[in-house]
């Protein structure tokens, strides 16, 4: 048989046959390992959650251990009977250095901090009260978790009582401080290429292992109040872009003993382009091997110019249709996160702590703490109100501030008015960070009492755009309890782990509350929760244990009150102030300049909506798939794609519920040049897939 007679004389629809069979071959083959990359990838991520989690897991028995090694020994008790802080501290240091631990803190039987390794001047809190683990602790519980420190912003934690002939004396607890340093850590060990964000419910981003300013910049400031990942807690794997770079997103939620605390966003490089390519790539090197060979025999090895031209020219044609529809696999589209041309109205302010109950004997520290979230601000200025007949401020510190003491235009303490007044600004580049202390208040109380420590409406934050444009999108106030034990009958101490914060509204309408009595004069407890600023409890309904759940149905402001009862009468009674808010607001208004504009226009747009119980706290927007960002009305956009596009916005009150409202506007070309070019690609691929045709004519 003659096989190369039977070729040549049937060459044409054979090598039409295998160069369809061929290109459907590699083509499906390049399909085929970019699904088998791409599950690589994902793989990748759920490995690198699992030994993350693992490492966790370690890291919380090697603090538990060491907690044990420091509670045994026999020298802390004279040390806490005695109440000699010096000596405590000196071995507290020690244990910390030998044991390589972060930080230690002991309190004595009623929860008061005695002394700490860490911010060694805040002393006199009631941990028992404050913390959830604190109170866990003071129920006899041992301890070990994943929590918020006080004031550390989260911690692994261990704990215990420290007893003495079988009664508790005072507890301990001994932290490792989850920080940048500890996120860089886990990114070297288990995510090498890819990226971590550390956060925490209440203040979103703490820190990232992103290297660039611009980068963690952008995390920031998408990882922000607005975001799904923390209001709902979001743990399946999703696309995120930042910049140019896709990533597979996990998020790996923190437990907490009651509630989480926070967690980390693991980040994994998604296939990229330059994969895409080595595919597309791949292919075609075997395509045009094939078709080499092919015209080898078919010419008997006699090439000549036009064939190489055919060739390469079928090739060039098949490695861009592989790239091509590779590059669509994978182009699912992804969450946005790039900066924005808009301003971000995304800085905050807060009190840290926000809650607490302090002893009267002991002065404690409140810290100014502000985010930039995202934009660049280099100014500040603070007003704050307090109530001067339960506290003086006695010093305005400011050696850690992000402001130099040269820079600081105005500290101002009245005593006599009960007002703060801070002001101090940045030099070039100005502040761009997760948070930074703006000064620390020294507060010396007076007598026992309840306070608020309010950032008023005057405050504001300035950004760094020639202009400055106030960007303070939400400040947090601060609530405290002043408590007097030296009083013979001092009045029950209430707090909430669930609502510490009375000036703050809540969503949750499960509440949980506890309550001490220093002098441990009573056997039993009169309570009542209802709507009444200052009622009585009936002694009849009473309870022995130490904390109750209260389930409310309706929104408004809560009373909790709570008497001692001995001999059959009431002590005097404490009233504790509970917020909740469940409702979301109400649907939102947008209305547009325009329904339908032309590519690369400027839109105005405009929002708002009320909220009946706690106010409208801020607005955030999200155009097509973009992150959410903070936002003010009226908002100027420019929208740069055509056809359909979703302006979606988002409001929140107070007590973080919000509403979501979304409007479509359309986009059509601006000129003719526009349709030119959106019509050229197709144009140039038809003029391409004739080539072939033309050339073994």
């Amino acid at each position: 048989m003659n096989l190369p007679g039977i070729l040549q004389k049937h060459k044409r629809p054979i090598i039409f046959a295998l160069m369809i069979f061929l290109a459907f071959f590699l083509f499906g083959l390049s399909i085929y390992s970019n699904q088998v990359l791409g599950e690589y990838k994902k793989d990748k991520l759920s490995q690198a959650a699992n030994q993350i989690t693992h490492q966790f897991n370690q890291d919380l028995e090697l603090i538990n251990n060491k907690m044990d090694n420091c509670a045994c020994s026999e020298e802390i008790i004279p040390f806490i009977q005695g109440e000699n802080i010096p000596e405590l501290l000196k071995f507290l240091e020690k244990q910390k250095q030998d044991l390589d631990i972060d930080a230690v803190l002991v309190t004595d039987e009623q929860g008061i901090a005695l002394t700490r390794t860490e911010y060694k001047n805040i002393r006199g809190d009631y941990i028992f009260s404050t913390t959830p683990w604190g109170e866990a602790v003071s129920r006899g519980e041992k301890i070990v978790a994943i929590e918020k420190g006080s004031p550390l912003p989260l911690i692994f934690v261990a704990g215990k009582q420290i007893e003495k002939n079988g009664q508790m004396i005072g507890a301990i607890f001994v932290a490792k401080i989850i920080n940048q340093e500890y996120i860089s850590g886990l990114k070297e060990n288990f995510l090498p290429g890819g990226e971590i964000i550390l956060y925490s419910q209440e203040q979103g981003v703490l820190a990232s292992s992103f290297e660039t300013d611009k980068e963690k910049a952008l995390a920031q400031s998408f990882f922000n109040a607005g975001t799904d990942w923390f209001n709902q807690n979001l743990e399946k794997t999703a696309l995120i872009k930042i910049d140019n770079d896709n990533y597979l997103a996990k998020n790996l939620i923190f437990p907490g003993i009651n509630h989480s605390p926070g967690g980390l966003i693991i980040l994994h490089p998604e296939i990229q382009i330059w994969e895409i390519f080595a595919l597309a790539l791949a292919s075609t090197l075997f395509f045009t091997g094939f078709l080499s060979v092919f015209a080898l025999i078919l010419k008997q090895g006699r090439l000549n110019k036009k064939i190489f031209i055919t060739i390469a020219c079928l090739s060039f044609i098949f490695g861009g249709i592989c790239f091509g529809t590779v590059y669509l696999i994978n182009s699912k589209t992804p969450i946005q996160v790039k900066k924005l041309t808009e301003t971000v109205y995304n800085s905050t302010l807060k009190l840290e702590p926000d809650s607490g109950i302090f002893n009267k004997d002991y002065e404690h520290e409140i810290k100014i703490l502000a985010s930039s979230g995202g934009e660049t601000v280099n100014a500040f200025e603070i007003n704050l109100d307090f109530d001067p007949e339960i506290i003086n401020l006695k010093e305005i510190k400011t050696e850690n501030s992000i402001c130099t003491d040269q820079l600081f235009l105005e500290k101002t303490i009245d005593n006599q008015k009960g007002k703060i007044r801070i002001s101090c600004i940045i030099p070039n580049p100005g502040f761009n960070q997760n948070q930074g202390e703006l000064a620390s208040l020294v507060i010396k109380p007076i007598k026992q009492g309840t306070y608020e420590l309010k950032i008023t409406e005057e405050s504001r934050v300035l950004a760094n755009d020639g202009l400055g444009t106030d960007v303070l999108r939400a400040s947090q106030s601060g609530s405290y309890r002043i408590v007097d034990s030296g009083e013979k009958i001092p009045e029950i101490l209430v707090f909430s782990d669930t609502h510490p914060n009375n000036s703050l509204w809540y969503r949750s309408r499960e509440i949980h509350l506890s309550w001490i009595e220093p002098n441990k004069n009573y056997r039993s407890f009169a309570w009542t929760f209802n709507r009444e600023p200052d009622y009585v409890p009936d002694k009849n309904f009473w309870a022995e244990k130490k904390s109750v759940n209260a389930i409310v149905f309706n929104d408004g402001i809560y009373y909790f009150h709570i008497a001692g009862i001995k001999n059959n009468q009431l002590g005097p009674v404490s009233h504790y102030q509970v917020k909740i808010d469940s409702t979301p607001p109400e649907p939102i208004k947008i209305n547009t300049s325009e329904k339908t504009i032309k590519l690369g226009e400027l839109l105005r747009v405009e929002f708002e909506t009320k909220d009946t119980a706690s106010g409208i706290e801020s607005y955030y927007v999200k155009i097509n798939n973009n992150a959410f960002f903070p936002a003010r009305s009226p908002l100027f956009v420019i929208l740069d794609k055509l056809g359909n596009n979703t302006i979606a916005v988002r409001a929140f009150d107070r007590a973080n519920n919000f509403r979501d409202s979304e409007i479509i506007i359309q986009t059509t070309e601006k000129n003719i040049f526009q349709k030119i070019i959106k019509n050229s690609s197709e144009t140039i691929l038809n003029l391409t897939a004739n080539l072939g045709q033309i050339v073994f004519k």
